[in-house]
């Protein structure tokens, strides 16, 4: 009886075999080309001895944890700054009245500003001149905030642009009020205020002969009249 080759291709089992045995073949060779590749790769890459891949591994296990080490101290002292400056901190108490919708005392923290104020007292009411004070300004304990309306606001800059003594103050004196000095008409004026307005305030009495039109004789007439402030 002639025995039976399991790799013959001419009987199903025989290709079955034939077919496994290739695959086995493939997939030897694949891994051991893999393997292969990858020691290439790694001697190429590092181009160290083990030793000197251990000791390598070492050091960046050191930085590692040099690393976390900082960044847990930069957290600690973040942290602990954030409750100094929080301790530092203190309330201020403040009054704000005039034309808001819920006047009163109100606390604040330190650092804040009028506006910060205006709002905790509900905001500005619709007979507030806004423009008549300064929204920015830092407010400091115990100060009153009164906000005026129109004819409050147009009263005190009356106010400021004269002192006790009646001098017009150049800086804020309004057209008509100019012209009550002497010598000094409508045109005179709006000169004096185009010049205000294009070159800044003005730092002395004497600055005013830089008007066009205001010379020495004229400032003669005048110069006991105006003050700047």
């Amino acid at each position: 009886m002639q025995k039976k080759d399991l790799f013959d291709k001419t009987t199903k089992q025989g290709r079955f075999y034939r077919n496994l045995l290739k695959t086995g073949v493939l997939l030897a060779s694949m891994l051991v080309a893999g393997f292969c590749y990858l020691q290439t790769q790694k001697t190429q890459n590092s181009g160290l001895t083990f030793e000197e891949q251990v000791l390598q591994s070492e050091v960046f296990s050191d930085r590692e944890s040099l690393d976390f080490e900082s960044q847990t101290v930069d957290k600690i002292e973040n942290t602990e700054q954030k409750l100094t400056e929080d301790k530092t901190k203190f309330l201020l108490y403040v009054h704000v009245c005039g034309q808001v919708k819920n006047p009163g005392v109100y606390q604040l923290e330190e650092g804040a500003r009028i506006f910060d104020a205006v709002q905790l007292a509900g905001g500005l009411t619709e007979e507030a001149w806004e423009e008549a004070i300064n929204l920015a300004k830092i407010v400091t304990d115990g100060e009153q905030i009164r906000i005026p309306d129109q004819t409050e606001a147009e009263l005190f800059l009356l106010e400021e642009t004269q002192t006790e003594s009646g001098l017009i103050n150049l800086n804020q004196a309004t057209k008509e009020q100019l012209m009550t000095l002497t010598g000094i008409g409508e045109a005179r004026a709006k000169d004096i205020i185009a010049y205000r307005e294009e070159h800044g305030a003005f730092q002395t009495i004497e600055d005013i002969m830089k008007v066009p039109g205001i010379k020495e004789a004229a400032f003669a007439k005048i110069k006991n009249e105006i003050v700047v402030k």
